[in-house]
């Protein structure tokens, strides 16, 4: 099989490669060509898609090709494209069809004559199917996050309204699998009465069942911000009005709200005390900017994290389109619009981003003071390839530390229910020494007359246990007859 997938289209014919010569032995595409018709067969084939509704998988007949750790094939670029990718259909009954995943093999011989549809190109419609073995792919599950690691993940939830049967599959995913991650970020959460097409935008009954199941899994109580949309002005299913919303523990993260935002309301950024805050929150991003049209709006939201003020944007882009299939007339197969992480190297429109990750590339990341971490792809397999789909970014003034995702893979199970990829990330962070009423070494005294910081208990504690306290609290019984004098533990910061 050529290494090379197709030839570029004829310019003086608007890029169609339709009056080229074939040439089987330099194109894979034209390789296909001249097998169509004829009967074809491959052996010991490893799968590179799963099994899907329709009955039909993907395989591949170059097993060495861009395969990565999860037995997948990565798709790098439009010029770095996977040649030995061959749909698999049946000619039997579909309830025969081999139920399969990323990384089996069908063992022994797949056999029919080669053909040609729309939706998947060169496909074998199999008179002969070979045996499935388990490639032994499961469900992956992060770790627990540390108590000074702030754990943040996205979760799509496919379009969930109150009448889904999925809310407990979605809390399993999130308690289990995700670990309970101190805020999520929820993606295509539905209003009150899902598809019906009657103006309602409120979302709060869908997501109070969610958290009731989360809770059920043995999850926390999440707390949550969200911004209804404007009636069918953000795209998805009609009627259904899906948004984005933040759920976070209210034990171990509070929210700071801003009032004010609204579906049409931008937020922006200010000083307050001295420090960056949101005008709004939650607020969302430009919410008329033509780039949203028909789309979900960035939803921002300012949170405070072992007295550390965190900022975390939710986005849910239109997927992109606009352009052909990669075995159609057109080569290069067309513009590409709206994907929030394209193929690396792919053709059409980019967001600005930092450094790519390399493909299915885990492990931690750290950042320096002020420093951008790097981008990690995520992957989603589809159509015999696996294609980027997501890449996490994170700003951050002190060292974090970034973790692959490690959540419920779309490509995890033969009915994954979750066909996108949760993303997830945990960012280390040190606590305020002025919060805990403690002076570091470093630290100069407060000036007279400034103001006193508020504390916790906690922090009253610690501070009873300090020596200066102690040989405080020796005093304290002469000290509390003097006139309008106040005990040590009510100068807790000194």
């Amino acid at each position: 099989m050529p290494d090379r997938y197709t030839p570029a289209g004829d310019s003086a014919a608007k890029g169609s490669i339709d009056g080229l010569t074939l040439r089987p032995s330099r194109y894979a595409l034209d390789h296909y060509e001249s097998l169509e018709g004829m009967n074809v067969e491959v052996a010991d084939a490893r799968v590179v898609t799963a099994t899907d509704d329709f009955h039909e998988l993907w395989v591949t007949v170059k097993p060495w090709e861009h395969r990565n750790r999860r037995g997948g094939t990565v798709y790098g670029s439009y010029d770095s494209q996977n040649t030995g990718r061959l749909q698999i259909q049946s000619l039997g009954p579909g309830a025969e069809f081999p139920v399969a995943n990323v990384g089996d093999t069908l063992t022994g011989t797949t056999a029919s004559p080669l053909d040609y549809n729309q939706f998947g190109g060169y496909t074998l419609v199999a008179s002969e199917l070979g045996t499935l073995k388990s490639g032994g792919l499961e469900r992956e599950t992060t770790q627990k996050q540390r108590r000074d690691e702030l754990a943040v993940a996205t979760y799509n939830v496919e379009n969930l309204d109150p009448s889904d049967a999925t809310f407990a599959e979605h809390a399993s995913a999130i308690v289990n699998n995700l670990q309970s991650p101190d805020i999520v970020s929820l993606e295509e959460i539905q209003d009150n009465n899902g598809a019906k097409n009657d103006g309602t935008v409120a979302a709060d009954q869908t997501v109070g069942k969610l958290i009731d199941a989360i809770v059920t899994a043995g999850g926390p109580a999440y707390d949550w911000r969200s911004i209804d949309p404007v009636d069918k002005a953000d795209g998805g299913e009609p009627g259904g009005n899906i948004r984005q919303v933040f759920l976070f523990n209210p034990k171990r993260v509070s929210f700071t709200d801003r009032a004010g935002g609204d579906a049409t309301t931008a937020a922006g950024v200010t000083k307050v005390k001295g420090k960056a805050a949101l005008t709004v929150s939650p607020g969302r991003i430009d919410p008329a900017n033509a780039a949203w049209t028909n789309s979900r709006k960035p939803l921002a939201g300012e949170f405070v994290f072992r007295g550390r003020t965190v900022f975390v944007i939710a986005n849910h882009f239109a997927s992109k389109g606009g352009d052909q299939s990669l075995h159609a007339q057109y080569q290069p197969p067309g513009p590409q619009l709206g994907d929030p992480a394209p193929p690396p190297g792919e053709r059409g429109q980019h967001l600005r981003q930092g450094h790519p990750g390399r493909p299915e590339e885990r492990g931690r990341r750290h950042a320096r003071r002020h420093q951008r971490l790097r981008v990690l792809r995520h992957h989603r397999a589809a159509g015999g390839r696996r294609r980027a789909v997501v890449g996490d970014q994170v700003a951050a003034q002190e060292r974090a530390v970034l973790v692959r995702l490690p959540g419920q893979r779309p490509d995890a199970g033969p009915d994954p229910g979750q066909p996108v990829d949760p993303a997830f990330l945990r960012l280390r962070v040190r606590q305020r020494a002025r919060q805990l009423g403690v002076q570091r070494p470093d630290q100069r005294p407060r000036p007279a007359g400034a103001a006193v910081p508020s504390v916790t208990s906690g922090a009253v504690q610690d501070w009873l246990n300090t020596p200066f306290s102690q040989s405080c609290q020796a005093a304290s019984t002469a000290l509390a007859s003097a006139p309008g004098a106040k005990s040590c533990t009510e100068m807790p910061t000194g």
